[in-house]
């Protein structure tokens, strides 16, 4: 037997239009882990669940949301045009596909009436993946994709959390730096003897680091994030 948690109906065709949250999180099907779970009398075993789904998660960097047409936002796949899900006011937007969807196209619309594409290099999604993409201005530059396991059960806490990958932050080989952040939050990280490391930082903006207070504050809107020339002074 296999387990597998909301919606009711889930052999349906993955809507096209996830444009409502609703609508969004009912395409997200649970299903049981590939783990084996064995039964025994009077025993209540925990199940993990995975993603039935695929999931690609865009940024729009450097557009205007005032320059973008009502529903002026699509994706096409596989011969269907998708609606995603807008997240909020942010430019961040999430809409999931069948397994083995092939190179998605992200359209934008203007309210002047251009059009702008492009195709995101995904030979085929896979279950329980998200691929996480960067879209530069309304010709939309494409960066790398980013492909991460979509968290197990992430729908199940009432709140939809979007998956995010973590920055990697450059600086000098074997040091620590202390990052300080608008929220009141701080936080050291320590760079690898490449001068890399990857960590969840602890908010958004950077207002100071060690002892330097930047003149314009970091954005962490880039998977990479160069600190040298601020260690270097």
């Amino acid at each position: 037997m296999d387990a597998v948690l909301y919606p009711d109906t889930p052999t349906a065709e993955i809507a096209v239009d996830q444009s409502t949250l609703t609508t969004f999180l009912n395409q997200d099907i649970l299903i049981q882990g590939v783990v084996t779970y064995p039964l025994t009398p009077a025993h209540i075993p925990t199940i993990q669940l995975r993603h039935q789904n695929s999931m690609i998660d865009f940024m729009l960097v450097d557009v205007n949301q005032a320059d973008i047409a009502s529903d002026g936002i699509k994706v096409t796949a596989s011969g269907k045009t998708y609606t995603p899900y807008k997240v909020g006011t942010s430019n961040e937007y999430l809409l999931i596909l069948p397994v083995g969807t092939a190179y998605p196209r992200v359209e934008i619309t203007t309210v002047q009436g251009a059009r702008y594409a492009t195709t995101v290099n995904i030979a085929s999604t896979v279950i329980n993946n998200c691929y996480c993409i960067k879209l530069i201005g309304v010709e939309l530059s494409l960066s790398s994709v980013n492909v991460i396991d979509w968290t197990y059960g992430n729908a199940l806490a009432g709140q939809y959390t979007t998956p995010a990958s973590y920055p990697t932050f450059r600086g000098p080989a074997n040091t620590s730096a202390t990052l300080y952040f608008n929220n009141g939050l701080s936080e050291t990280i320590t760079f690898s003897d490449r001068g890399e490391t990857t960590v969840k930082p602890a908010g958004r903006i950077i207002i100071q680091i060690n002892d330097l207070t930047l003149p314009t504050p970091l954005i962490l809107d880039e998977m990479y994030v160069d600190l040298n020339p601020y260690l270097d002074t």
